[in-house]
Order: structure tokens, then sequence, then C-alpha cells
């Protein structure tokens, strides 16, 4: 009776032990597969942070758009008066010229 009840005690021990170790392999999957998803989630979160930076960098840029175009169109409209202006003072000069060398001749 005695023998009987060990070698059923000792059969649910190695039972109860191999329970434990297949939990362990399991409880290890399981570390395993959260550090992954964990570390897609951090991957995502960065790639989200990056996506939104950039997109705050274009908000930025297209607010500068309408003041650079004001820009470009004042700058435009200076080089055509400079080159108006340029062009009078070529006429003046020739006619200058032509008066010095009719003085002259």
């Amino acid at each position: 009776q005695a023998q009987e009840d060990t070698s059923s005690i000792r059969a649910k021990y190695e039972d109860l032990l191999r329970e434990m170790q297949s939990m362990k392999a399991k409880e290890s999957i399981l570390e395993r597969q959260i550090s992954e998803k964990t570390q897609r989630m951090e991957d995502l979160l960065e790639v989200r942070n990056q996506q939104r930076h950039e997109q705050q960098e274009r908000a930025t840029a297209a607010t500068k758009v309408p003041g650079l175009q004001n820009e470009i169109t004042h700058k435009t409209a200076q080089i055509h008066e400079l080159s108006t202006r340029e062009a009078m003072l070529m006429n003046e000069l020739q006619k200058t010229q032509t008066q010095r060398d009719e003085m002259d001749g």
C-alpha cells in the first residue's frame, strides 16, 4: 500500500514537473512574442512621429510659399524698373555722346 502511494505520488509529482516545464516553455514563447510586438509598436510609433514631423515641415513650407511668391513678384518688378531706367540712361548717354561728337566735329 505504502509503495503504491509512493509510486502514485511520484507519478503525480512527475506529471506536475512536466506540466510546469511545459508552462515555462509557453511563458518563454509568450515573453518573446510580447517583446517582438513591443518592438514593432515602438517602430510604428517612430515612423508615425517621423511622418508627423514631415507633415509639420510641409505645412510650414506651405505657409512660406505665398510670402516667397510675393517677394518674387516684387523683385521681378524691381528688375523691370531697373531695366527700364538702364535703357533710359543708355539712351541719354547715347544722346550726350552724339551731341559731344557734333560739338567736336
